[in-house]
């Protein structure tokens, strides 16, 4: 995503956009530390963040609280790995 906005905005972009996108566009939690790592391997290799300062993953189960962050959109995935810690019920 953050190569297509690059690719097709670019000289549309300011230093306060170009910077957002790069630093603040994406924000994530893992609950597996194997695909932690390969995420935080595909951003660096998309030039997403810097690893000089707190990355934009948290490896942490999302549904055990609420972080109280908004967003926009949200991209997924079903879940592949680990269970969440956490058990739902549909008990009436």
């Amino acid at each position: 995503m953050k190569t297509y906005i690059e690719r097709e905005y670019s000289n549309r972009l300011n230093r306060n956009q170009k910077e957002f996108l790069k630093f603040k566009m994406f924000k994530g939690w893992e609950i597996v530390q194997s695909t932690y790592r390969l995420c935080l391997m595909n951003l660096f290799l998309h030039n997403i963040s810097d690893f000089d300062g707190v990355p934009p993953i948290t490896r942490a189960d999302s549904l055990i609280a609420d972080p109280g962050d908004r967003f926009d959109y949200i991209l997924t995935n079903p879940p592949f790995g680990k269970k969440s810690s956490m058990t739902f019920t549909n008990d009436l």
